[in-house]
């Protein structure tokens, strides 16, 4: 059962993507969106955390380990998506919505196993290195390019040149872009992720 938060302060674009996820969903799938009113009175804390959460600037998945205790409330490992939909079509938009809400009905088994999924990680521009994945996560923590080179132990310049790949991997615009990515990220931040760009 996959469940589904769009959560955006523009409603033309929460309106939108849930149209479209409504068109892409199969009965197998329940369609749950939980309205920032909802979050802000400790309702959404009542109801089960959802799969897939699409903001305006990335899709986030919750993989959940099927074989864990039950009643595990954490994710086993979260997949980052750069989701920017200003420039697509609507029919790329409905082509990419079907991909992220496909890989969020996975357990993270079965993730691993998915060929299309495989085929992305496997693009080299589509995945991060683990020194790119461990600053991008760093910066979501906060930390400054100077703190992130000495927790590293390697120059600046080397930070920058890291910077400027995971813009350009992570398909992202500019570096205020990149901002407000790693904005986000502070507040979903696990110790196992992977960040694509599909």
């Amino acid at each position: 059962m996959v469940r589904i938060l769009v959560r955006s302060q523009n409603e033309f674009y929460k309106l939108g993507l849930m149209s479209v996820a409504e068109k892409l969903i199969t009965p197998q799938h329940h369609f749950t969106c939980i309205t920032d009113k909802e979050t802000d009175k400790g309702l959404a804390t009542a109801l089960p955390p959802p799969n897939l959460i699409f903001l305006e600037n990335m899709a986030i998945i919750n993989v959940y380990d099927k074989e864990a205790k039950q009643g595990a409330e954490l994710p086993y490992t979260r997949v980052y998506i750069t989701f920017n939909t200003s420039s697509l079509l609507q029919e790329e938009v409905s082509g990419l919505v079907g991909k992220i809400i496909k890989f969020s009905s996975m357990d993270y088994k079965q993730l691993l196993r998915d060929y299309h999924f495989c085929k992305i990680m496997s693009r080299n521009n589509a995945h991060l290195s683990s020194k790119e994945s461990r600053i991008l996560a760093l910066m979501g923590q906060g930390h400054d390019t100077e703190k992130i080179s000495r927790i590293l132990n390697c120059s600046q310049g080397n930070i920058y040149t890291h910077r400027r790949n995971l813009i350009k991997k992570l398909g992202i615009i500019n570096r205020l872009d990149l901002y407000k990515y790693v904005l986000t990220l502070k507040n979903f931040c696990l110790q196992d992720n992977i960040f694509l760009s599909l």
